[in-house]
């Protein structure tokens, strides 16, 4: 008697494993469609263009679309010079210093000729950014500080432009 329940649990967590990979396909769909409506619904400024495309020439790929890491507003890939901004970012009026952020690991990428190291900014850590990189490991932090500052300034853009010219 026991054995015809095993099959019907067996059924059941077949019936539920394809329901899962049904809403995992489908999710994905939704997803892409998400992306290319709030990509296309907030234009790029002109000094994100200018920047996206200085980063082009330095021969990285700046994808505007979601990161392959769950959470994440921006990442980069440093081995395959990719990056990517998550959509959202556009709508939460923070593209901009998401790509500046991607921008400092590129040229910091660029300097190191491999992992992410810092480049070793003389430019003070604000206020505002200090909460966010201490939550990192010592290595880590001082790479995200030099991020998280760069973002925060209001040249930001051209300074980013600057280190990526200078160390790519």
């Amino acid at each position: 008697m026991q054995y015809p329940h095993r099959l019907q649990v067996l059924h059941r967590l077949s019936i539920l494993g394809l329901a899962i990979l049904i809403f995992v396909v489908l999710r994905g769909g939704l997803e892409e469609q998400l992306t290319r409506a709030e990509t296309g619904a907030i234009a790029p400024a002109p000094d994100f263009q200018k920047l996206q495309n200085i980063l082009t020439q330095h021969n990285f790929q700046v994808h505007l679309k979601i990161p392959p890491r769950a959470g994440a507003y921006g990442l980069i890939q440093p081995k395959t010079k990719t990056i990517w901004i998550h959509p959202l970012t556009f709508r939460l009026g923070i593209a901009r210093q998401t790509l500046i952020h991607e921008a400092v690991h590129a040229a910091q990428t660029c300097y190191s000729q491999g992992p992410l190291l810092p480049i070793g900014l003389d430019v003070p850590i604000s206020k505002q950014a200090r909460p966010h990189f201490l939550r990192y490991h010592q290595f880590r932090r001082h790479v995200e500080a030099e991020a998280l500052t760069v973002q925060g300034l209001p040249n930001g853009v051209d300074y980013a432009i600057e280190l990526l010219n200078e160390h790519c």
